[in-house]
């Protein structure tokens, strides 16, 4: 089961591409995940990709609908993938059950982005808009 929320339609996006913010979905918000394993990218139709599994409660997951997704190797080096994080979904049963598989539309403006080395969490690292 997928869970999604509705989201501002292009005529909202400012002229960079950016969503323009709203404290109850998350555009305050971006999610840094180091990401090593090339295959964790499923297609999902166009540009709507899928990513997990990744280790957060659902209510962190809400929370971050409407944010970006950055992707990288390191904590050090630029993002190589990212987009707009719209809905995600909680694996069932199996090894990865209860782990956290997001759907993003990809964005080229979400590539070579950099983030600090503070906050950290082990492959993730959460950031509120107030924080950068």
């Amino acid at each position: 089961m997928f869970f999604y929320m509705q989201l501002p339609s292009r005529e909202a996006l400012s002229p960079k591409g950016a969503m323009i913010k709203n404290s109850l979905m998350g555009y305050g918000m971006k999610i840094h995940l180091i990401e090593t394993d090339s295959m964790n990218f499923n297609l999902v139709q166009n540009d709507m990709w899928e990513s997990g599994w990744w280790t957060l409660n659902k209510d962190q997951a809400e929370l971050l609908i409407g944010s970006e997704i950055f992707f990288h190797k390191t904590r050090t080096e630029p993002s190589f993938y990212g987009g707009i994080i719209r809905g995600f979904r909680v694996e069932p049963e199996g090894e990865k059950e209860g782990q956290i598989v997001f759907e993003f539309q990809y964005n080229k403006i979400c590539r070579d982005i950099r983030t600090d080395r503070n906050g950290w969490a082990r492959k993730m690292k959460i950031v509120r808009e107030a924080e950068e």
